[in-house]
C-alpha cells in the first residue's frame, strides 16, 4: 500500500482557517458598526450577524472537539479519502484488538524510542564542553 501524502490535507487546514478568519474579522466588523452608526431599521441585523459570525469557529472548534473524543471512543475516524478504519494497533490486528484470539492486543510500534541512543551522544557531548 503507497505511504500517503502528508502534505494532503495542509490545504483544507488553509482554506478552513481562512474562513473562520473572515468570520472573525467580519463578525467584528458588523458588530462595530452596529455601535457606530444610528438605530435603523437596516442595522437591526448587525449584532445578530456579527455574533453568529464571531461565534462560528467556536462552534467549529466544538464540533471537531467532539468528533475527537467520540472517534476515539468508538475507534472510528473519516479520513480524507472517505470513512475507513485508522491506522491504529486495533486495525493492524484484524480489527477486533487481538491477536491469535489469546486475548492479548498486537501493538504496531513503528519507532521504538525506548532501546535508542541516538539522542544521548548530542546531549553528553554538548555538557563536556
Amino acid at each position: 500500500m503507497p505511504v500517503p501524502d502528508p502534505r494532503t490535507g495542509t490545504l483544507y487546514v488553509w482554506i478552513t482557517s481562512c474562513f473562520l478568519f473572515t468570520c472573525l474579522v467580519v463578525g467584528g466588523t458588523l458588530l462595530h458598526m452596529y455601535m457606530l452608526k444610528p438605530e435603523s431599521e437596516t442595522t437591526l441585523w448587525y449584532p445578530v450577524a456579527g455574533l453568529v459570525l464571531i461565534s462560528l469557529p467556536f462552534v467549529f472548534w466544538g464540533m471537531t472537539f467532539a468528533y475527537i473524543i467520540l472517534s476515539r471512543l468508538l475507534g472510528f475516524r473519516l479520513g480524507s479519502s472517505g470513512m475507513g478504519k485508522s491506522n491504529s494497533p486495533t486495525a493492524a490486528a484484524g480489527g477486533n484488538g487481538t491477536a491469535d484470539n489469546d486475548g492479548t492486543m498486537d501493538v504496531v510500534v513503528d519507532n521504538d524510542t525506548r532501546t535508542s541512543h541516538e539522542s544521548e551522544r548530542p546531549l553528553a557531548h554538548s555538557m563536556a564542553a
